[in-house]
């Protein structure tokens, strides 16, 4: 199995007190499946299928240094150039790169609302916005299909509703059988929810049931931090986070404040699991909590 770095605090986090240096090893390519790569030492996983037509990209990095740190790794596996990039969300760690790929050769993708975000809101605290060059040329709504380097490759904004923002991009490349969730999968731990951008717990269990329904058994599952996956683990993830929100739900429903939540242990059961690494558990039932009174129907 190839491990990929595990993840660093998002915005929200970071003004809790987290830091975001991490020591991490240099960027390499590793083959997953035919023309399609990912590669270690990032903080968020990136991909690439590559071939005749060029490269195309999915999450560029946390700063425009990974961004020139993942196009040398890309040279080595392809003497084309990065046709295409496409951002799974608008959180630093996936679009920072960006800026490495904006001097007009790389056309960049993305959902409408991950470009709006992008472009109004600082990616992180103390800097300024995205630059305009590095946000995505192309947006769209629902669902975008590319054919490159003969892949047909979906990218859909899943419509069950917002998840992990309220702009996310599944990416499947049809022929390869393999899927990139960007971080509505956060594997071997608690997912980061931006509540303020539409993220809810529901929300996130909804799409990765979505996205089980476009799968099989010998699909390779990318999650946007942790180890690769199959199926099976990505339903299992889904599964339990359905259980935590479920009762994390009933206990709001019974008027309990989100301290007594949080005594009462609603994601004990993976605590040694998932709450071990950068999202505490405590912290994990907070922004559950936060989205369930948010956008409670």
């Amino acid at each position: 199995m190839i491990t990929f770095r595990m993840p660093i605090p998002l915005l929200a986090l970071m003004a809790a007190g987290f830091s975001s240096n991490v020591s991490r090893g240099s960027v390499e390519p590793v083959n997953l499946r035919k023309n399609i790569y990912g590669f270690t030492g990032t903080m968020a996983n990136s991909v690439i299928i590559e071939g005749r037509d060029g490269v195309l990209l999915v999450d560029s990095g946390e700063s425009a240094s990974m961004g020139a740190q993942l196009k040398t790794a890309i040279s080595t596996v392809s003497g084309k150039p990065v046709e295409y990039l496409v951002n799974t969300h608008w959180h630093f760690d996936h679009v920072e790169g960006n800026v490495a790929f904006s001097n007009g050769d790389t056309t960049i993708i993305g959902h409408e609302n991950m470009r709006r975000s992008a472009a109004t809101e600082p990616l992180m605290a103390g800097e300024g916005l995205l630059p305009a060059a590095a946000l995505p040329h192309i947006s769209f709504s629902d669902n975008l299909t590319l054919f490159i380097n003969d892949e047909v490759l979906w990218l859909y904004h899943p419509d069950t509703g917002p998840a992990h923002t309220d702009g996310d991009v599944i990416v499947l490349f049809r022929n390869a059988n393999v899927l990139h969730m960007g971080d509505i999968f956060f594997n071997g731990m608690f997912p980061y929810i931006d509540v303020t951008h539409g993220g809810r717990l529901a929300g996130i269990v909804a799409a990765c049931r979505q996205a089980l329904m476009f799968i099989d058994d010998d699909t390779i599952v990318v999650p946007g931090h942790g180890e690769i996956a199959d199926k099976r683990t990505l339903a299992a993830y889904a599964d339990e986070l359905e259980k935590i929100n479920e009762s994390i739900e009933r206990m709001v429903r019974k008027g309990m404040t989100l301290e007594e939540i949080q005594k009462a242990k609603p994601a004990a059961e993976m605590d040694a699991l998932w709450g071990q690494g950068f999202m505490k558990t405590d912290y994990f039932v907070e922004l559950a909590y936060m989205g369930i009174k948010k956008y409670a129907r």
